[in-house]
């Protein structure tokens, strides 16, 4: 980038995101999506964020989608962050008959049988793979939700 400090930009978003205390994984995706969105604005367009019109906005996502061959989900990801940004760091919302989000269709996730599920946890060898597995397959819980689990959290009347 070579005509826009957009330092005072990313401060001024972070502050913001360290308010709403979104997870580090979030804030940082939410922070490359931005430098994207900079880097675009500074090299194509040359303004401010400020500057941008919804039209240039617009544009800017069929570049993600026709350039850059983004999904769907990957390109409303885009578009859900610069609505953060213009709301909180700009003060300038931007219209959703003007920038909408992309149709996205859903595929449903595979379902295997329990016999399979016990199967595959049968061939783990330790007990805490095991439970791991387990706890993932049988709560429905994430990855990073499973990371902050305390023995303490589990009830052990109803396990």
């Amino acid at each position: 980038m070579n005509n826009f400090d957009f330092e005072p930009y990313l401060t001024k978003f972070n502050q913001f995101l360290e308010l709403r205390d979104l997870t580090e994984n979030t804030a940082k995706s939410y922070n490359s999506f931005l430098m994207q969105y900079f880097y675009y604005i500074d090299s194509n367009l040359g303004k401010a964020p400020e500057n941008v019109t919804h039209d240039e906005i617009r544009t800017y996502l069929l570049y993600l989608k026709n350039v850059r061959n983004l999904a769907a989900t990957s390109i409303n990801a885009h578009n859900s962050q610069l609505r953060t940004f213009y709301i909180y760091v700009i003060n300038k919302p931007l219209d959703k008959f003007l920038v909408p989000f992309m149709k996205t269709t859903r595929k449903l996730p595979v379902i295997y049988s329990k016999s399979k599920i016990l199967n595959f946890i049968d061939t783990l060898v330790h007990i805490r793979d095991k439970t791991i597995v387990a706890l993932l397959y049988s709560s429905g819980i994430r990855v990073s939700e499973l990371r902050y689990i305390k023995y303490d959290d589990v009830s052990k009347d109803t396990m």
